[in-house]
């Protein structure tokens, strides 16, 4: 058998990113973002995002927007274009893609358990990224 030797580190890191984060905000970039079909034929985005734990580490999570009647899906769609700043466009009934690619956002992840699948994270919400300034100066 040939093997491909990784170091105790590198074997940790790997581990550690096959676990699910804590629900919670995380700060991520999109780096893809495709127009699609679901697999029912719906248009869809398909996101792939980096995900920044807060510890210096760092993760791929997929995402999908869709526009659904399912509340949850709909809500997510209209909190990531309020996000990325097209929400003229998606109140004006047209989203694509390109809106996405290179943007920096929040997202809430929660942990999706599914009999028989090890437990994952779920993109549950959008969020503009931190963009808060921190007085340095003191008053008085």
């Amino acid at each position: 058998m040939r093997t491909t030797p990784k170091s105790d580190g590198e074997l940790r890191k790997a581990v550690a990113a096959s676990r699910p984060l804590a629900p919670g905000w995380y700060d991520v970039e999109i780096f893809e973002a495709v127009d699609t079909l679901s697999k029912r034929d719906k248009p869809t985005i398909a996101l792939r995002e980096t995900v920044f734990d807060g510890k210096g580490g760092e993760r791929e999570q997929p995402d999908w927007l869709s526009d659904s009647a399912f509340a949850p899906a709909a809500a997510k769609l209209r909190a990531i274009c309020e996000a990325v700043g097209a929400l003229a466009q998606y109140e004006a009934g047209e989203v694509s893609a390109d809106q996405f690619v290179g943007r920096r956002v929040r997202v809430l992840l929660e942990i999706e358990r599914k009999r028989g699948y090890p437990d994952r994270n779920r993109v549950v919400s959008y969020s503009a990224a931190d963009t808060r300034v921190v007085n340095l100066r003191s008053s008085g």
